[in-house]
């Protein structure tokens, strides 16, 4: 902090500060997709500035940048000639050479700021003081979107089912998204081992805590795997404390005991609250918390913490992470009102004297979420009353009361269960109950019974429209109160077991159903025949989203801000799908922890030598293999993936060679981190965890643009040293 004490801030100082500022802005305009604005207002501005000031040094430090840097301009050119020669323009990689352009003029510019060590010493430690700053505010950002207090960033797939525009909403990677937390939590810890006042302990520690929160929230695994390694090392460090001598353990272990107490305290805390606390008491608090949505709030939670607990139990199914108390048919609120409903009670009505006394509502009305099908122009709405687990023989009946009021103009309302004839996963009887639309205003019991074969049968309450695409403008409302299912019995003679399983499919086909009854039921896809269209991003609801979309984040909507809607109209992806010519086979139902990552490694081996030829497997094959990785692993020829490793990115579009350069380089950027870690200890953790992040993840040698940053550092440090070197060398000869 000594470097702002003085009474006039020099001009390097003012520089080196906006120039961290554009660098920062740049990086983490990804968590916060906002800050791409002020960066490209500094950044125009800033360069500007840097030309008209610094021109007559421009040429000079061109040659020199060229040669300290000769290795990032290699593998650039190599990614830029690799983009151009591909078959068709990718826009991905487009942005990734948009990226490429912008940090190494970031780097160039740098160096005609920083010209000795004075300026980088102020360089890193502006940076450090920068990073607790984007950390805190994304932190704080991330708990507040995370409880759907405030929306800045990332798209949820309910948001569609809410009507929350996603227009300027843009796709984050949790992962990526982590970083600056967790090096805003490795210079607290730095600042813990400096003599600091009580109050700035405090301060320190309370950072800790909230860069806690975020990470163990965030439902990114590795972030929770260093995490857990960073809480280990402070408990160590505390427990040496109250004993041992080493004077750096002492400090640091007695500085960080608020955080130790706070964290294991809102570890407890969270728990309870996740896992034992009443459905009335979590939504109670998530509402005094400011939530806009408990249901998109519970989503997100659920989503994060899943991705925890499924990576140590594979079987879990999402359905049983979160949310999921003892059912009571009195209480929507107990389980089976998730959805946007309101409460309803006490009951009134003609008739319901039928309904248990004491039973609360589910009502649903122009708020409730929306489905709609575009092949049948049907609007459908509905909340899930049981998930059912069921064996071959099983037998089951399931009722709910009902109530619409008179005003309510809809086609249908229904107690169902849905089944699918996909592997044979079938249920038959008296599968969808009605309710009598001529006599509205009056309590009805809607009663269902069936047989079930292995599987899962979801029942469903639910009401539909043809003609409309939501029900914004509806009047009225529906109340469904006291949902009930028995399993009655599970005989060995029940239906399924009086035909076999190739007989099933047919057997369902020639069930006699009328027209009517087809007709209404076209969105469940109870008639084998009849295709079901699903909205991109409708599911059963928040416990039943796949597997897939969980493991990957990848169940999104693009970012569509103004910058990104300016670049498409200069260029656009060429949309051609260009087919593997050899017979290239994918596991893409593998359950293990590592499938994810391991079945696109191996897709690139196998494309690397059963696709390619001798030539482009010395030379590359350009980035025609993206579209086959949006094919095989995504079934959209339209769609861009890559295998998630920058050294098989490399191999696949720039071959043996561009890989041997590529291996070349990384070699040099760990030699320099080395050479220089006892000065930029801090700066080598960065790129160590950066690295580590970018490994499972990057698509080339500088994505994302953080990995970029961290590997072109290291040469900005070793041209700075150099040059200091070469001056100290002179004034020695002189």
């Amino acid at each position: 902090m000594k470097f702002f004490t003085h009474t006039k801030i020099e001009n390097y100082k003012i520089e080196i500060f906006f120039i961290n500022l554009i660098i920062f802005f740049y990086l983490f305009r990804t968590v916060i997709p906002f800050l791409k604005f002020p960066f490209l207002l500094l950044y125009l501005v800033f360069t500007c500035y840097v030309i008209i000031t610094y021109n007559k040094k421009i040429l000079t430090l061109l040659s020199k940048f060229v040669r300290d840097y000769y290795l990032p301009l290699g593998l650039a050119i190599i990614l830029i000639a690799s983009f151009l020669f591909s078959v068709k323009i990718y826009l991905t990689i487009f942005k990734d050479v948009v990226n490429l352009v912008i940090l190494l003029s970031v780097f160039f510019i740098s160096s005609l700021l920083v010209p000795g060590r004075k300026e980088l010493k102020f360089f890193v430690i502006t940076q450090a003081y920068l990073i607790v700053l984007f950390a805190s505010i994304i932190a704080i950002m991330g708990i507040l979107d995370l409880f759907n207090i405030i929306t800045y960033n990332g798209y949820s797939p309910l948001n569609e089912i809410h009507d929350i525009s996603s227009e300027t909403l843009a796709y984050v990677d949790n992962n990526f998204a982590l970083l600056p937390v967790i090096f805003g939590i490795l210079v607290i810890f730095y600042l813990l081992d400096t003599n600091s006042s009580r109050l700035q302990i405090i301060i320190y520690n309370f950072l800790l805590f909230l860069y806690s929160c975020q990470v163990m929230l965030s439902g990114s695994r590795r972030g929770f795997i260093l995490y857990i390694i960073f809480f280990l090392a402070i408990l160590i460090a505390k427990m040496y404390s109250l004993r041992g001598k080493n004077v750096f353990l002492k400090r640091f272990g007695s500085n960080s005991g608020y955080f130790l107490i706070s964290t294991i305290s809102f570890i407890i805390l969270l728990n309870l609250f996740l896992f034992h606390a009443t459905r009335r008491f979590q939504n109670k608090i998530l509402e005094n918390l400011g939530t806009k949505s408990v249901l998109i709030a519970k989503y997100d939670i659920s989503k994060n913490v899943y991705r925890y607990i499924s990576a140590i139990n594979r079987k879990v199914t999402f359905s049983e992470v979160l949310w999921s108390t003892t059912f009571d048919s009195y209480d929507p609120d107990s389980g089976w009102g998730y959805r946007t409903h309101k409460t309803e009670f006490p009951l009134i009505g003609t008739n319901v004297e039928i309904v248990p006394k004491g039973s609360k509502g589910y009502l649903m009305d122009s708020t409730c979420n929306t489905a709609y099908y575009p092949s049948t122009g049907m609007s459908e709405s509905y909340t899930l009353a049981v998930n059912l687990k069921t064996f071959r023989g099983d037998h089951y009946k399931a009722s709910v009361y009902c109530y619409v009021s008179d005003s309510f103009d809809i086609d249908a309302v229904s107690l169902t269960v849905k089944f699918s004839c996909i592997n044979d996963k079938i249920v038959s009887g008296n599968v969808t109950a009605f309710y009598n639309l001529g006599k509205k205003n009056v309590w009805q019991k809607l009663e269902i019974e069936f047989d079930c074969n292995e599987g899962e049968a979801p029942v469903l309450m639910s009401f539909w429209k043809k003609g409309i695409r939501d029900f914004s403008k509806q009047k009225g409302y529906v109340i469904f109160a006291y949902p009930e299912y028995e399993k009655l019995s599970n005989s060995k003679t029940g239906f399924f077991n009086n035909i076999n399983n190739k007989g099933q499919t047919e057997f369902i086909q020639k069930l006699p159903v009328s027209i009517n009854y087809v007709d209404s039921l076209k969105h469940l896809s109870l008639i084998p025949s009849i295709p079901l269209e699903v909205p991109k991003y409708y599911s059963m609801g928040i416990l039943e989203l796949p597997l897939s979309a969980f493991i990957q984040g990848e169940l999104v909507k693009p970012d569509q801000d103004p910058i990104r809607k300016l670049a498409s109209k200069f260029i656009s992806e060429d949309t051609t799908y260009y087919p593997c010519k050899a017979n290239v086979v994918v596991d893409t139902i593998s359950n293990s922890f590592s499938a994810p990552r391991t079945a696109r490694w191996k897709f690139a081996i196998d494309v690397f030598t059963k696709e390619f030829s001798w030539s482009q497997r010395i030379f590359g094959g350009g980035f025609n293999f993206l579209n086959w990785y949006g094919f095989y692993f995504d079934n959209d020829k339209t769609r861009s993936d890559y295998p998630h490793n920058p050294f098989l990115s490399v191999l696949l579009y720039s071959g043996i060679i561009g890989l041997l350069i590529y291996v070349f380089f990384m070699y040099k950027v760990f030699y320099y981190y080395i050479k220089y870690f006892m000065e930029y200890k801090m700066l080598a953790i960065f790129f160590l965890i950066t690295f580590f992040f970018s490994f499972f993840s990057a698509g080339s040698p500088f994505d994302p643009p953080i990995m970029g940053f961290f590997v072109i550092l290291p040469f900005f440090i070793h041209s700075i040293n150099k040059k200091i070197k070469a001056e100290q060398f002179d004034n020695h000869a002189g």
